[in-house]
């Protein structure tokens, strides 16, 4: 036996039937070096190697890597800075309820669900090297998936909107941008550069909203999940497009966010995946989540927007049992794009004014209700046992647990968004004296009775 099958004998009877790694050190005149035994399978979904060598012994692939090289860093682009805006911490209770109005007001009210913190690094840095920038399409084992507008849409529920969303070139010279970037800067309290850090703060302070609160916001949400830098700086050239913060929502938001995975997807892969990746890679890992069906498990329900229903625990189990059963990521079934209907997106605002139409049409009703309740609790009394009053005596009292329910809940609302300017003064309401109709006495009469159907409707 050659001293080098001796060495892979006993590399062999030191390695486990499981698919742990097990490592040893070489030393050599040139240089230290790391030989790392894996078996083939976790070649392609181990990226936490970062390989200087591949070569096969006896059969058993080897990864050589030097001791000195360290795993490298996909991306600086995360969700954790706006989940934790939103779910705050010791010192800090998350956004405000007017905050969130102008978050829906913009369009960008959906993001308020997102329920993920971290992403699987491992995974997304696959999911980038195995995207066709070319073609918007993610290359698995099973064929091609083409990721659409749709698909941008359907996961983070962006609008979209008719205008094009544009970032400002380098230095650009307009009047226009030039003030909004200097008044932003200005509002941050900063001079020439600004981080992620300085928008937290910002935001942490603009407790009423307003109109520099939604520029930040979008500001923040472009640097942190769809289009960001390498670097920590924000990137506010998207202020180009924030001149007039009310016409955020009409902005095609999904195609830019698909024409940034598209170009830093081809910057990345350019650069042979050794720079940072600074695209909405969480598009494409909900993407693959909600569409690629793994061992025909469905660890969440398939809902609009894909951030409301998959957290942080469900997309790590999901990678971790894919790594575990089929030892690489690209296997499963592809499904179609979830399917939704189009809804409005509402906010406190909207609601509260339907609550103000709701209360005028109830005081207008008042007045009519008082004595349709006398003219029931005298008919009731007098005919206890015919149908058709007992119907009209439910009926009322139906009418008054709806309207005792509709002042409940508008008073709850008052007090949650503490609007005393925008409240209803619900006592108004209470001007026409309305009492709760008397319950039926159980009593018999015998005899008939007619009453004219057509003033009751068909129902009775």
């Amino acid at each position: 036996m050659s001293k080098n099958e001796a060495k892979n004998k006993r590399r062999l009877s030191q390695l486990e039937p499981s698919h742990d790694i097990a490592s040893r050190k070489t030393r050599s005149r040139a240089e230290s070096q790391t030989q790392i035994i894996v078996q083939p399978e976790l070649l392609q979904s181990d990226h936490s190697l970062e390989v200087a060598q591949v070569r096969e012994e006896q059969g058993i692939q080897v990864i050589v890597r030097r001791e000195s090289e360290k795993v490298k860093t996909f991306s600086r682009m995360s969700p954790a800075t706006l989940y934790k805006l939103l779910v705050g911490d010791r010192n800090f209770k998350g956004l405000t309820e007017k905050q969130k109005d102008d978050v829906h007001a913009i369009g960008f009210g959906r993001l308020l669900d997102l329920q993920i913190e971290e992403l699987p690094w491992d995974l997304c840095r696959w999911l980038v090297k195995n995207f066709d920038p070319f073609h918007s399409s993610l290359l698995l084992d099973t064929g091609k998936m083409k990721i659409t507008l749709d698909d941008v849409y359907v996961s983070l529920g962006l609008p979209k909107g008719a205008k094009k969303v544009i970032e400002a070139k380098a230095r650009d010279p307009s009047v226009e941008y030039t003030k909004i970037v200097s008044d932003w800067f200005r509002d941050l309290g900063v001079n020439n550069t600004v981080t992620v850090g300085d928008i937290v703060k910002n935001i942490k302070v603009l407790v009423d909203g307003g109109e520099i609160f939604k520029r930040s916001f979008v500001v923040l949400v472009v640097s942190t999940l769809l289009n960001g830098n390498k670097n920590a700086k924000a990137n506010y050239k998207i202020l180009k497009s924030l001149g007039d913060v009310n016409d955020v929502k009409d902005m095609k938001w999904c195609q830019y966010t698909l024409e940034s995975l598209c170009d830093c997807s081809r910057e990345w892969q350019a650069e042979n995946g050794d720079g940072l990746f600074k695209g909405p890679a969480i598009v494409l890992l909900l993407c693959y989540m909600d569409r690629v069906t793994f061992m025909g498990r469905q660890l969440v329900e398939r809902k609009f927007p894909l951030i409301k229903s998959w957290t942080t625990s469900k997309i790590q189990e999901r990678s971790d049992l894919e790594k575990k059963m089929a030892g690489r990521f690209g296997q499963g079934k592809v499904e179609e794009t979830l399917t939704i209907k189009e809804e409005k997106e509402t906010n406190g605002a909207d609601q509260k004014e339907c609550l103000k139409e709701v209360v005028s049409a109830a005081m207008e009703f008042a007045g009519a209700f008082s004595k349709f309740v006398d003219v029931v609790e005298q008919a009731n009394s007098k005919f206890p046992n015919f149908q058709a009053v007992a119907k009209l005596h439910n009926l009322a009292n139906m009418i008054f647990d709806v309207y005792q329910e509709c002042d409940k809940h508008e008073q709850q609302t008052d007090q949650q968004t503490n609007e005393q300017e925008e409240s209803i003064d619900m006592n108004e309401m209470h001007t026409q004296s309305i009492d709760r109709p008397e319950e039926p006495k159980e009593q018999t009469m015998d005899g008939d009775f007619v009453l004219d159907d057509e003033h009751l409707g068909p129902d009775f």
